[in-house]
């Protein structure tokens, strides 16, 4: 579930697929080029409509492929297909096919099916075109996308594309998922309710068994960094309150 103002950060966008190319292309000044807000809306509708025959796509998935996590039903697949995607630019979504564009969203679902809080849900999955995904199911944190992609390139590996909702969701006491709220606002779900962050990196070339368990243990590492950093800045905000008190 996408959040704007999000801890972390909203903006690392990696263009693949249709809209390749789009973020390299000379820019015009505002004045030189004014907003064309009609086809900005125009974008937009096409994104929504072909969020919708994705969720149509997600149901016909739900058939065989394994059941869903206890607090989502089959209902529930267009709130999911448009929170996962809500903050990539149309021109990255339009002209991808629905039924990939269900699978990467009911995947990811199905691996935050189970998660204690503290403890991130990584693995490297591969997709039915050969393609292979970093997928990372952790607590909404500062820095998390810059970490995990800079830690993917120092693998020598090349992240093509980045798709990074901050989910809000409910979670039991053993970690399962009941609850997947169509909300950006934690506090409307309930005090239990938390904000994860789910990133999906489509990686470039090759990646063998053994690149991907070296790739699992360093993004673990990774992410181990910046919980600690989160939580010392935590404190000395904390402590720096107390002083001017």
């Amino acid at each position: 579930m996408a959040r704007l103002g999000s801890e972390s950060e909203r903006c690392t966008r990696i263009p693949t697929g249709p809209g390749a190319g789009l973020a390299d292309a000379p820019v015009d000044s505002p004045a030189d080029s004014p907003v064309d807000m009609a086809s900005l809306e125009a974008a937009q509708e096409e994104k929504r409509r072909l969020l919708d025959r994705a969720a149509t796509a997600a149901r016909g998935q739900l058939t065989g492929q394994g059941a869903l996590p206890a607090g989502v039903q089959a209902a529930d697949a267009p709130v999911l297909l448009h929170r996962f995607y809500a903050g990539e630019p149309a021109a990255e979504v339009v002209g991808h096919d629905p039924a990939d564009l269900a699978a990467l969203a009911l995947g990811h679902l199905r691996l935050a099916a189970s998660r204690r809080p503290g403890t991130p849900v990584v693995d490297v999955h591969r997709t039915d075109g050969g393609r292979a995904v970093l997928r990372v199911v952790v607590d909404d944190m500062p820095f998390l996308v810059d970490s995990v992609t800079a830690e993917v390139t120092r693998q020598g590996i090349a992240p093509d594309h980045v798709v990074h909702p901050v989910v809000v969701v409910r979670r039991g006491a053993d970690g399962t998922l009941v609850d997947f709220c169509d909300s950006a606002d934690a506090a409307t779900c309930g005090a239990d309710a938390i904000a994860e962050s789910w990133m999906s990196v489509v990686l470039s070339g090759q990646v063998d068994e053994e690149a991907a368990t070296d790739l699992l243990a360093g993004i673990g590492a990774v992410l181990v960094d910046v919980r600690r950093a989160h939580t010392d800045a935590a404190a000395l905000a904390g402590r720096a309150g107390e002083i001017a008190d």
